[in-house]
Order: structure tokens, then C-alpha cells, then sequence
């Protein structure tokens, strides 16, 4: 019996004397999900996820959820600079980009995750005039060994000036 373990995804058994079954079924997938309070567990074929969702960051606006887990990932949607207490978009481009990036932050801790776990960073401005700005408040709270990263410049809901996503190992 094989055992493949890596740090982003949950360990798969394989045992090379067995073949595959035909009907599509996964042999010996194993997973555990810790018991998270604001977490919701699903399971469907051949995979494991559960939602995550805290009131330190604000609610989601739409259909989706403020974070999912899977794979021993935690995939952060994207978050304006809205305050979670008042429910308002802060003012200019240093404020709404700290409160993101703190809605970042506390939607990772209630996952099980924190800030310096972050591999991959999506950021989305409302013009390139805001990326120097930006930069200053996002290099405070990504100091060392940074993440990657993308940026790209689009309008954003609620006139807001910027949106951060993440995706952090668990």
C-alpha cells in the first residue's frame, strides 16, 4: 500500500494491487475537517468541503460563501473594505484597504488559518493610480516572505476601491 501525503491536500491511500472501480467511485480517500464553530461540512462524490463563515468580516452580499475549505486549502472570497460592525465601505484606498485585508484575516482565523499561512493573493483596484497606495498598507500586513500575488484594475461593487481574495494553506 501507497500513501502520498502532501501538506495541501488530504492523504490518499492507493493500493496498486486494486484497479480503479469502473463506476467512478475514489478508493480510500481519507479526510478530516476539525469542528470549527461557523463551519459547515459537505461531502459529495469523491470530495470534502466545508464553508466558513464569522461576523468579524462582514456578510456576504450574494450567493457565496465568505470562505471554503477543501483540500487542506481555505479559499477566502473577495473583501471590500467594509467595516463588519457598521456595515459601511471605510473611506479612500489606505482604510478600505486595511479593512479588507483585516476581513481577509478574520475570515482565516475562523478556518483555522492566519495571514502567514497566505500563498496566493488576488487584489482588485479601481485604477492603477491606486496600486503605490496600496502597496503601503498591503506590504504592513505581508512582511516576510509575501505570498504571490496578482492585481488586476476593475470597477468594484459599491464604488468600493479595492477587493482582496486569498487562498491559505489550512
Amino acid at each position: 500500500m501507497y500513501r502520498f501525503e502532501e501538506a495541501l491536500a488530504p492523504s490518499i491511500v492507493w493500493n496498486s494491487a486494486q484497479s480503479a472501480p469502473s463506476d467512478g467511485r475514489r478508493i480510500g480517500f481519507e479526510s478530516s475537517l476539525g469542528d470549527n464553530k461557523g463551519t459547515h461540512a459537505h461531502e459529495g462524490v469523491g470530495t470534502l468541503r466545508r464553508t466558513v463563515s464569522t461576523g468579524r468580516a462582514p456578510r456576504p452580499v450574494g450567493p457565496y460563501s465568505q470562505a471554503v475549505v477543501a483540500g487542506g486549502l481555505v479559499f477566502v472570497s473577495g473583501q471590500l473594505g467594509i467595516d463588519p460592525e457598521t456595515g459601511k465601505l471605510e473611506d479612500g484606498i489606505a482604510k478600505q484597504a486595511e479593512r479588507a485585508l483585516l476581513n481577509v484575516k478574520a475570515i482565516l482565523e475562523a478556518a483555522g488559518s492566519s495571514l502567514d499561512r497566505v500563498v496566493k493573493v488576488t487584489a482588485f483596484l479601481a485604477s492603477p493610480e491606486l496600486y503605490g497606495e496600496f502597496n503601503e498598507v498591503y506590504s504592513g500586513f505581508f512582511r516576510e516572505d509575501p505570498p504571490a500575488r496578482s492585481v488586476a484594475f476593475c470597477r468594484l461593487p459599491k464604488g468600493a476601491l479595492v477587493e482582496v481574495e486569498a487562498i491559505a494553506i489550512i
